[in-house]
């Protein structure tokens, strides 16, 4: 399925790179058109739908409480998400909207009006729960990565349902349809899925970098009460960075 976005082609699920402008005053510098095809990024870009769709949710997940199972694992999946100008993460401007994958309900909203979810990078990866009240499933969270500096860099994770968690779950909450209160530990899951993607890329990634709260373009972010992104990045045991960012081995 590919749509125009933003002025640029976007496919989602893709294994191949769409159709892409290399007049040369489409080129940032560094990016020639005789090496594109050949640079870690694009060939990330370009195999991320086969792996991802060859991903499990079970054999990836992580429960928030590990003394108890992650319920209905069977109803988590991974889709990719893939722009078609796949080009280091950092060249890109914040907010490129995308368009889910065929047959997969999104309710994401901002300030409550019906919105499109933000990808702040090249490619994505998207965690979806089938839901048995409704035909399709239900988009519930991404995660955003590229490459920098010879690195993964993971620059994103975001709940996407559009609803609130509420203090106290009553039997009826909208967001006990979600899939996101079955002790799934999803930041951490999608972490690991982009990992196990760097790594069956075969492009030669080592580390990776989860970008920290402080750092992020966002302002709701970084002055969030729950630095999210830095809480991900401790528990999956990554180091600080002189920059502020997070660094860990990725084997």
């Amino acid at each position: 399925m590919t749509t125009i976005v933003d002025g640029c082609f976007l496919s989602v699920g893709a294994d191949r790179i769409p159709y892409l402008d290399l007049s040369p005053e489409s080129f940032l510098p560094g990016w020639e058109p005789e090496n594109y095809f050949a640079r870690p990024d694009a060939i990330l870009a370009q195999r991320l739908g086969s792996i991802v769709s060859g991903l499990r949710v079970a054999e990836l997940a992580v429960p928030y409480d590990a003394s108890q199972k992650v319920g209905t694992i069977e109803r988590f999946h991974f889709v990719p998400l893939t722009t078609a100008i796949a080009i280091d993460s950092s060249m890109l401007p914040a907010g490129n909207t995308f368009t889910a994958p065929p047959n997969i309900r999104t309710t994401y909203n901002h300030k409550g009006e019906p919105a499109d979810p933000f990808l702040d990078t090249a490619q994505g990866i998207g965690l979806t729960y089938d839901n048995p009240a409704h035909k399709d499933p239900h988009l519930i969270a991404i995660a955003g990565a590229g490459i920098s500096d010879g690195r993964l860099f993971i620059r994103q994770f975001q709940d996407v349902t559009g609803m609130s968690r509420p203090e106290k779950l009553e039997r009826g909450d909208p967001f006990l349809k979600t899939g996101l209160h079955n002790n799934l530990d999803w930041c951490v899951t999608l972490v690991r899925a982009w990992m196990h993607v760097a790594i069956a890329s075969e492009i030669g990634l080592q580390e990776a970098v989860i970008q920290s709260n402080g750092n992020s373009r966002w302002t709701d972010v970084r002055e969030a009460k729950r630095p999210v992104y830095d809480e991900v990045a401790q528990r999956m045991g990554f180091s600080s960075m002189p920059d502020g960012n997070w660094l860990r081995s990725i084997q």
